[in-house]
């Protein structure tokens, strides 16, 4: 990752050329420049995914784009724009949400100024740098990025908060839009969604639908997008787009759970990423957004600290060590982490197995078995306590039995030979024989199918 970080960082003073001189680069591509100086995921990601579409593309696409012109597409210019693209919504994300420090006038206006100044920059390189017979194609996947995240932002105000419960707008999106409609695909992740509402009472089950419609729009989509786009490029079939488009969902809500997650661990951890830092402990919580962690609490008849602080939506100084010991004794954050686990698992078996890039892809998911942030909730001696209950023991045969069907097979993966071709002619051309399957027939889906079934 650090090699396409330096390669991508050196594009970007090609971007910054573009903008208004030395003084504004500097501050206009301080967010973008800081994020390609440690690990890149969206850069990273972009990379893998763009290598991984080449793959399954036709022959004759993959001999066009073997051209060093066009691989610097895929490997150096989408890398650079789609980690701009998250580089300005975290800039918008610390404004909605207090983060960072981001709460007096002055802040807010350096942020807003310098993610709108960003964006334009994006844009005017997508236009001036990528070829003219895909820049409009990539333009618009920016375009739709941003569109998508921000729908995703009011979605979680008007759906996603208990106030939205109590009041009955606690709701997945109704049909009056059909464009959004289409927009949010949870068809690969669908499954796994069903598994959870199975989880919870029926009362919560709209609770749940609006929470996964939500942060399909402000983080899936990014992910989304890149491999629609991707996709399009390399002229993969409609077939294998679709099972592209499937990982990225899982792989998008498996990132945001993750998050999600980690929101829980107490700044006295003093634990950072690229996008948290550890004074942002407990935001979800302060801003009174519901994720998966507090609707099992709350589904679960919960009504501790936890419960109470989000009743009375205090926003200030927070007693984190009593929340943090709420939320791990009520066994809903440790629900929360092993479910994240069968949604990267899901996202692995739509992959196949035998692709370089697939397989880079596929220890990118790795992150939902072990992180920094998961270590003291698991070390946690309410941990062996939760091991002993019949919820963690179903979950974990789940996730066991999925891990098992992963190493011994790998996903069908949607390749088409011509018929034309003879016994020999598809060698020549590079390309290997897969036997096809129904896309979303994965093995991990026909576990998720009987478990939920049962």
């Amino acid at each position: 990752m650090r090699e396409l970080a330096i390669a991508v960082k050196a594009e970007l003073n090609r971007l910054a050329d573009r903008t208004y001189g030395k003084h504004f680069n500097s501050w206009i591509t301080a967010s973008l420049d800081a994020r390609l100086d440690k690990s890149p995921l969206r850069a990273y990601y972009t990379h893998q995914i763009g290598s991984y579409a080449l793959s399954l593309a036709p022959a004759h696409q993959r001999l066009l784009w073997s051209r060093a012109s066009l691989r610097r597409i895929l490997d150096i210019q989408l890398p650079l724009l789609f980690e701009g693209v998250i580089a300005v919504q975290y800039l918008h994300n610390q404004i909605l949400d207090g983060k960072a420090g981001v709460v007096d006038r002055a802040s807010i206006k350096a942020n807003l100024l310098s993610a709108n100044l960003l964006k334009d920059g994006l844009y005017r390189y997508a236009s001036e740098e990528i070829p003219a017979k895909w820049s409009e194609k990539v333009r618009s996947a920016l375009q739709r990025s941003f569109e998508l995240v921000d729908l995703g932002q009011h979605l979680e105000t008007a759906t996603n908060t208990l106030e939205a419960f109590r009041e009955g707008h606690a709701q997945p999106m109704v049909a009056e839009s059909a464009r959004l409609q289409a927009e949010i695909d949870l068809s690969g992740a669908r499954l796994f969604v069903d598994k959870i509402k199975r989880d919870l009472p029926d009362l919560y089950h709209p609770m749940a639908e609006a929470y996964f419609q939500r942060i399909y729009l402000t983080c899936a989509s990014l992910f989304v997008v890149v491999a629609d786009l991707v996709s399009e490029l390399v002229g993969l079939s409609a077939a294998a787009q679709k099972q592209m488009r499937s990982f990225a969902t899982c792989y998008g809500l498996m990132r945001q759970l993750v998050n999600d997650n980690a929101d829980w661990l107490p700044s006295t951890y003093a634990l950072d990423t690229k996008a948290r830092l550890a004074s942002d402990a407990f935001s979800d919580l302060r801003n009174g957004v519901l994720t998966l962690p507090l609707i099992f609490y709350i589904a679960d008849g919960h009504r501790g600290d936890v419960y109470q602080v989000l009743q009375r939506g205090e926003s200030g100084d927070l007693n984190q060590n009593r929340l943090f010991t709420d939320i791990i004794h009520s066994n809903a954050l440790y629900k929360s982490v092993q479910n994240a686990r069968i949604l990267g698992e899901l996202a692995v078996s739509y992959l196949d197995a035998a692709d370089p890039a697939a397989q880079q892809l596929a220890a990118s998911c790795d992150i939902v078995h072990w992180n920094k942030f998961l270590a003291p909730c698991l070390k946690h001696a309410a941990y062996q306590q939760y091991r002993k209950t019949s919820y963690h023991l179903k979950t974990k045969a789940l996730i066991t039995a999925i891990q098992g069907q992963r190493s011994l097979q790998a996903a069908p993966v949607a390749r088409v030979l011509p018929t034309w071709l003879g016994s020999g002619w598809w060698q020549w051309l590079g390309l290997r024989k897969h036997s096809i399957s129904p896309l979303l027939d994965t093995y991990a889906n026909r576990l998720l199918r009987k478990f939920v079934g049962e």
